[in-house]
């Protein structure tokens, strides 16, 4: 039933968005969000050909707030930059 919609002989493309501890910039104050393809095998995902940057998150520091309010901003940040992506493959 999961294949209904696909034409014979055809799999899915399965993208995977992911952001780690990496920090670049001059000062380290960008975590990169980055995208690769889960169908390629596990070693080429893992290497540089095999992802590409879409967009950063930025070191969020805040005087006075909180680290959950600044964890989830991260989190909503990441999450937005996936959608607009995910938008411009969808719609382009």
């Amino acid at each position: 039933m999961e294949n209904e919609y696909l034409m014979p002989g055809c799999k899915p493309l399965v993208l995977k968005f992911f952001s780690d501890a990496t920090l670049t910039g001059a000062s380290g104050s960008r975590c990169p969000i980055v995208m690769t393809v889960a169908n390629l095998q596990q070693s080429l995902q893992a290497s540089d050909r095999g992802k590409t940057c879409i967009g950063y998150i930025p070191s969020l520091k805040g005087v006075g707030v909180s680290s959950g309010k600044l964890a989830k901003a991260r989190k909503t940040v990441f999450h937005e930059v996936r959608a607009l992506y995910m938008m411009m493959i969808i719609m382009p």
